[in-house]
């Protein structure tokens, strides 16, 4: 089977990873971070990794007043191990729109893996390259130089996109502005007005020109760019996309980290056996789950002939919302025709899927 000995333990950082603390308030959150899908890792006073800070879900998502303390606007990131392979790490970060995941093990927080550290793995693989197929996005939705900083946030959250190229009269690419040019104006605290202030003294901060936000020099490459020369690209410059450009100087495609991810993310190996799998919408262990019911099913196969793994994860959950226990239903299909179902209810998703794959695996061993 094809196999790529990638894994976060070989991406793994340690060092010089952004930390807070639950007291801390948002806006002193955001001002160190560098980029839209970054993220700084909060952890209390026993150094219990709590979650992560995130302009996109704190600020574009679900906009947290800038004096929040952070306790209040965590939020619970995918959780890779050191075992975790270079496509299904790529998958989580694209899915959960963070490239910056923590890494744990037996509940101990080992360090993070990177979207520069993932791409310069990539870079350094011919053959992962060769077999990557990165292609541009062609309608890429543009804003006019003139336009205000209300049209520029209704343009991202209307097409979900992170970055608008910028671009005159003529069609011509004249700057970019992206989520976190623009995150300033949102968690900056809001001044009082004044006792006898006149309204409209100010001008709201939403009718701002884009051009005070946005960025005038603009990395481009061309549409015979090659996968690694875009790759290049966004390590040496620490950029999350590229514009693509023709003769003209007009934006003809673009090319993001999430697109990159994505490439990255179809080189996972084909599976032999059809997996059938329900989770909530809510369920962030997806991969993980996956990766254990592929081995699973490796395992099995020594056995018996499998035709299809079928299994379904549910969560209840508590007054606060939060799941409390997982009751797992699986059903194992031979190609002969017969089946074997299990079921198990744990407070713990991993412990109620080994339970279920434990008492399957014992039923096929007493068959043979």
């Amino acid at each position: 089977m094809d196999r790529i000995p990638i894994q976060a333990s070989d991406l793994l950082k340690t060092d010089g990873v952004l930390l807070g603390e639950p007291d801390e308030t948002l806006a002193q959150a955001i001002s160190r971070i560098t980029r839209t899908h970054d993220a700084i890792f909060v952890f209390d006073d026993t150094k219990k990794f709590l979650g992560v800070i995130n302009p996109y879900y704190t600020i574009f998502k679900s906009n947290f007043p800038p004096e929040t303390k952070l306790a209040h606007c965590i939020f619970h990131p995918p959780i890779i191990a050191p075992d975790t392979t270079l496509w299904d790490i790529a998958t989580l970060m694209a899915e959960s729109k963070l490239y910056y995941l923590p890494v744990m093990q037996n509940n101990t927080f080992h360090g993070i893996v990177t979207i520069n550290r993932l791409l310069r793995s990539i870079r350094d693989d011919s053959r992962l390259l060769q077999r990557m197929k990165l292609e541009m996005r062609k309608n890429v939705i543009t804003i006019d130089e003139d336009a205000m900083l209300k049209d520029a946030y209704s343009a991202m959250r209307d097409s979900q996109v992170s970055r608008l190229p910028i671009v005159n009269a003529n069609g011509r690419l004249v700057g970019m502005v992206s989520r976190y040019d623009i995150r300033e104006a949102f968690t900056k605290p809001k001044q009082k007005p004044r006792f006898l202030s006149r309204i409209g003294e100010k001008e709201p901060f939403m009718n701002h020109s884009i051009n005070k936000y946005s960025k005038k020099l603009v990395i481009t490459v061309k549409a015979s760019a090659t996968p690694l020369d875009i790759i290049n690209t966004m390590v040496r410059k620490n950029i999350g996309s590229v514009i693509v450009q023709d003769a003209r100087y007009r934006p003809v495609g673009l090319i993001s980290t999430y697109d990159v991810l994505k490439a990255i993310a179809s080189l996972r190996p084909k599976r032999g056996t059809l997996l059938d799998v329900n989770t909530p919408d809510d369920f962030v262990e997806r991969v993980r789950l996956d990766e254990m019911l592929s081995r699973f099913t490796e395992k099995i196969a020594k056995y018996t002939q499998i035709k299809t793994l079928s299994l379904t994860l549910q969560s209840k959950k508590n007054a606060a919302g939060k799941a409390s226990r997982y009751e797992v239903h699986a059903k194992l299909n031979k190609t002969n025709g017969g089946a074997i179902t299990s079921r198990a209810e744990e407070y713990e998703w991993k412990k109620a899927v080994h339970e279920v794959l434990e008492r399957i695996q014992k039923q096929v061993e007493g068959e043979r």
